[in-house]
C-alpha cells in the first residue's frame, strides 16, 4: 500500500497550486516572456503594467481571482455579450457542495464566467478539469492551476 506522501507526489503537477505557492508562482508567471506578449494582446484597454501589479498583490488563489480573474473575465462578458442572467435561488452556495457540468461548448469560458458568477454571489469559483492537450505553454499551465484548475494527462496508457 503506498504512503500519503507518495500518494500526494504523484499528484503534484497536476493539482491547483496551494495558496502558499501563489506568490511563487506569479514571479514566474510575470517573468514568462509569452505571458507577457499574450497578456498584452488580451487585454485591450486595461494597462499590462496594472494586472500585474494586482497579482503580485495576489497572497491566495481566491484573491489572484478577485482582483485579476473575474475583472477579466467581467470585461470580456461586457465586451462581447448582450446580457447575462443566473439564477442560483435553488442552492445552498454557501452551505451545500455542488457538481456543475457543462455542455463542453468552451472548455475555458463556460467554467470562467460560471466562476464569475458564483464570485458574484458570494461563493467561491468552480474548480475545472482541463485537459493537458490544451496547456500548450508553460505560462498556461501556471496560470490555470493558479485559477483552480487540476490537469488531466490525456495521453496515458489506459490502466
Amino acid at each position: 500500500m503506498e504512503s500519503a506522501d507518495t500518494a500526494n507526489k504523484r499528484f503534484e503537477e497536476i493539482r491547483s497550486y496551494n495558496d502558499s505557492e501563489v506568490s511563487s508562482a506569479v514571479k514566474s508567471l510575470v517573468a514568462d516572456k509569452d505571458f507577457r506578449t499574450a497578456a498584452r494582446s488580451a487585454i485591450g484597454p486595461i494597462r499590462y503594467c496594472i494586472i500585474k501589479s494586482r497579482l503580485k498583490k495576489s497572497r491566495s488563489k481566491e484573491e489572484l481571482q478577485r482582483l485579476v480573474s473575474m475583472p477579466f473575465v467581467g470585461h470580456t462578458i461586457k465586451h462581447t455579450a448582450s446580457g447575462l442572467t443566473s439564477d442560483f435561488s435553488n442552492l445552498d452556495l454557501q452551505n451545500t457542495i455542488h457538481l456543475f457540468i457543462s455542455n463542453h461548448r468552451d472548455i475555458v469560458l463556460d467554467p470562467a464566467i460560471l466562476s464569475y458568477l458564483l464570485v458574484g454571489h458570494d461563493s467561491k469559483s468552480v474548480e475545472i478539469a482541463i485537459g493537458d492537450n490544451l496547456l500548450i505553454k508553460p505560462w498556461i499551465r501556471s496560470a490555470v492551476r493558479l485559477n483552480r484548475s487540476f490537469i488531466v494527462h490525456r495521453s496515458l496508457p489506459p490502466k
